[in-house]
């Protein structure tokens, strides 16, 4: 019922994932969602700048903060994603 701010360190690694092969539209499938261990705090995300199989992510997986652009809407306000990508 009450709210601290802590500080979330930019680099964990994978402790949970899954493939998601079917999205809405507008959304590219697939991508990976991913639970990642930021030094004892779990953050979910998106893992970017990876192939979406399981050859390619591993739970264990060292992986940093990323940001990205979302796209501009009508005013030309850009929206800032955040993901994480392979360390």
């Amino acid at each position: 019922d009450q709210f601290k701010s802590v500080d979330v360190a930019t680099e964990g690694e994978v402790t949970s994932f899954t493939i998601v092969a079917y999205a809405p539209p507008g959304v590219d499938a697939p991508f990976v969602a991913a639970v990642i261990d930021c030094g004892g705090t779990p953050v979910r995300g998106n893992l970017r700048d990876v192939t979406a199989d399981p050859e390619h992510v591993k739970l264990g997986m060292k992986v940093r903060l990323v940001t990205y652009s979302l796209g501009t809407d009508s005013a030309g306000t850009e929206a800032i994603g955040f993901g994480f990508a392979p360390a």
